[in-house]
């Protein structure tokens, strides 16, 4: 994350005594000393609009600035990404790595649970791209039924904040479309999943307000 640096503005007011003007009705001293002030005035509220526009680029969620977080919104393209992987990848799949580093106090020191999800199917990509982090650990009828599919690979994790790192390997077949990644915390039941590259090792880190993730390219 950049570091922005505040503006400082010093300002500098030549003030003039009365007593040294030659004629006490000589007001050209006063005037004098009025536009100092106005100009001074002026700068200030500059500095303070400068300060307000150095304020909104700063990251609200600032537990740690690497990497990336889960969207507040549907991801604005629903379609599976053009053929993840390399070719061999997609023709024998792949052994991934996924990492996850949790903060003792993470998610209000609570359980944290992690899905990868393993699409297959294009059709399968779109619908569960719309599906909120609630639902999906809801496990509705509709979402228990969805995850039996055979277009589709589950992995889940039970994170605790006292397990500060875990190491797993993940067994991805051939032919996947895309994957998402579910993390269900205290704070995030209404925000989407994260759209993953399914044959790329994976690291996910938990903080106390939320999480971030990389891939192999990101890092």
């Amino acid at each position: 994350m950049r570091t922005l640096t505040p503006i400082v503005f010093l300002f500098s007011i030549n003030c003039t005594s009365l007593a040294d003007t030659p004629n006490a009705s000589d007001t050209s001293g006063i005037d004098s000393i009025k536009g100092n002030v106005d100009t001074a005035t002026s700068s200030a509220n500059t500095a303070k609009e400068t300060g307000n526009t150095v304020k909104e680029f700063i990251p609200k969620d600032s537990d740690n600035p690497n990497g990336k977080s889960s969207p507040n919104s549907p991801p604005p393209n629903s379609n599976p990404p053009n053929k993840p992987g390399g070719i061999f990848d997609r023709i024998f799949g792949r052994i991934c790595s996924v990492q996850i580093n949790t903060q003792r106090e993470a998610n209000n020191n609570s359980s944290i649970l992690t899905e990868i999800v393993i699409i297959y199917k294009p059709e399968l990509f779109s619908q569960i791209s719309s599906i909120t982090v609630k639902d999906w650990f809801t496990n509705t009828q509709t979402i228990k039924t969805l995850k039996k599919s055979n277009d589709m690979q589950i992995y889940r994790f039970e994170i605790t904040p006292d397990s500060l790192q875990s190491s797993y390997l993940i067994d991805v077949n051939s032919s996947a479309v895309g994957a998402f990644l579910f993390n269900r915390l205290t704070n995030n039941l209404n925000t989407y999943p994260v759209q993953i590259n399914p044959y790329k090792d994976l690291k996910v880190s938990f903080f106390n307000l939320g999480f971030n993730y990389l891939q192999d390219s990101e890092k």
